[in-house]
């Protein structure tokens, strides 16, 4: 029983990932048919925990496309969430691996969409804000549940894209900016920024445990931030792992010198060595 409340229900496992439904989602299950059943009610979390579920399997698959691993989804109130690991030898495949769980709602949206209007109900800019109301098409039951689905897709992408760590937005532009400030500004950043979403969220009308955990999530980024606690993060490895671009040639007046671990000519500046990838300068406090 301590597995099933600390980790989740095990389903089964899905191209060798687990995947495990929280509890919690089985509480808002109840509270979905607290007045009795309602089969339409019951699609749409079927459709729900469907789209989540690819969402974080594109996670799995790019990381598995850049070397790491993928043993384990989680599904939650907040979405899902991938266990991967090995993911961050680089900011690009950091990037890579964030960017692919909101890429799937992008053929999912348009497969809904050429359905539509092969209904007679096309596609309008209004339907691709996230906080306009519902044009539902309020004809066959068909067609109102690939309308929900369209705008699912709409949503997801919307609020996983927001730049609040650690939803996936947030992690991108961790992965973009790391190197460009050290790791406890950047932090404090993305805590910021993160904070400032979770107040939109909120007062959008969005419901309230999502800007509430979003909040607490960006809190605490800023005190590990402040803390020193995320050098001992995953984050850290972004700092650790070798550089995507090469030392710039020896210049006049400068020669090139012997990297210390393995005797290779480097210039005299470099950080990391091209040829063993030593670290020869450590990163700013």
């Amino acid at each position: 029983m301590g597995e099933f409340f600390g980790r989740g229900l095990s389903l089964g496992e899905l191209f060798g990932v687990r995947i495990r439904l929280h509890w919690t989602m089985l509480l808002i299950g109840l509270l979905a048919f607290s007045r009795g059943f309602d089969p339409l009610i019951a699609m749409m979390l079927l459709i729900l925990f469907l789209t989540v579920l690819i969402h974080e399997l594109g996670h799995c698959f790019a990381a598995r496309g850049v070397g790491g691993r993928a043993d384990e989804v989680l599904l939650w109130p907040l979405g899902g969430l991938a266990f991967t690991s090995g993911t961050t030898r680089t900011p690009a495949s950091f990037v890579w691996v964030a960017l692919a769980g909101p890429l799937t709602h992008f053929p999912l949206a348009l497969l809904m969409a050429g359905l539509l209007a092969w209904f007679g109900h096309p596609v309008l800019l209004a339907d691709l804000n996230p906080l306009a109301g519902d044009n539902y098409p309020k004809s066959a039951l068909l067609h109102n549940v690939v309308y929900f689905t369209f705008r699912l897709q709409v949503l997801l992408f919307c609020l996983n894209m927001l730049p609040a760590y650690p939803l996936d937005g947030g992690q991108v532009l961790f992965g973009l900016l790391a190197r460009r400030l050290d790791l406890p500004h950047l932090g404090l950043l993305c805590s910021g920024l993160g904070l400032l979403c979770a107040a939109g969220l909120y007062f959008s009308g969005t419901l309230l445990f999502i800007p509430l955990l979003l909040a607490i999530e960006s809190f605490r980024l800023g005190l590990d931030a402040r803390s020193g606690a995320l050098e001992h993060s995953h984050l850290a490895e972004l700092y650790r792992s070798p550089r995507v671009t090469t030392p710039a040639p020896a210049t006049t007046g400068s020669e090139l010198a012997p990297c210390p671990r393995c005797g290779q000519s480097i210039h005299p500046r470099s950080e990391l060595c091209v040829h063993c990838d030593a670290r020869l300068v450590e990163p700013p406090p």
